[in-house]
């Protein structure tokens, strides 16, 4: 990914069309028609050209586990599991905006220190082991927000 002046999740929401707050546990959010998931930029699987290809939705192990989430509930990780499966019975499409870690390797533990301006509207794909993946299909980039 280029270097690019990161922004508030809140602005880039709102640009697509988010009026309510969202938490700091929100990590994913339901605007109607699609459910934007938040999803870090460094685990995107990418190209030989740092291109994105697709992101983990639902994993067999850890993560983003729809056992874990069982197991162990955390409101975001509940909330997540239940936007996949609105995505999979197709009652909405998937997009996604990319925070970037304070510290990767540790997104959950300090945070992001801002999103990219970028939004990627994809498809779901079930691989062999049943793990469900967002696949990109296209990249948009957004305009600045304003500083108020």
């Amino acid at each position: 990914m280029p270097s690019e002046a990161l922004q508030r999740r809140k602005h880039i929401l709102e640009q697509l069309g988010h009026e309510t707050h969202a938490s700091r546990s929100s990590w994913s959010h339901d605007l109607g028609d699609t459910i934007v998931f938040d999803a870090w930029e460094d685990r995107w699987e990418k190209d030989d050209e740092g291109a994105l290809v697709r992101y983990p939705l639902r994993t067999i192990r850890s993560g983003y586990s729809l056992n874990d989430s069982k197991e162990n509930p955390r409101r975001g990780h509940t909330r997540w599991q239940g936007h996949v499966d609105l995505v999979l019975s197709g009652q909405r499409r998937p997009r996604a905006i990319l925070p970037v870690a304070a510290s990767p390797g540790k997104h959950g533990n300090n945070g992001a220190k801002g999103w990219l301006p970028i939004v990627v509207d994809g498809e779901t794909q079930v691989d062999r082991q049943g793990q469900i993946w967002l696949v990109a299909k296209q990249v948009t980039r957004l305009r600045q927000a304003s500083r108020a």
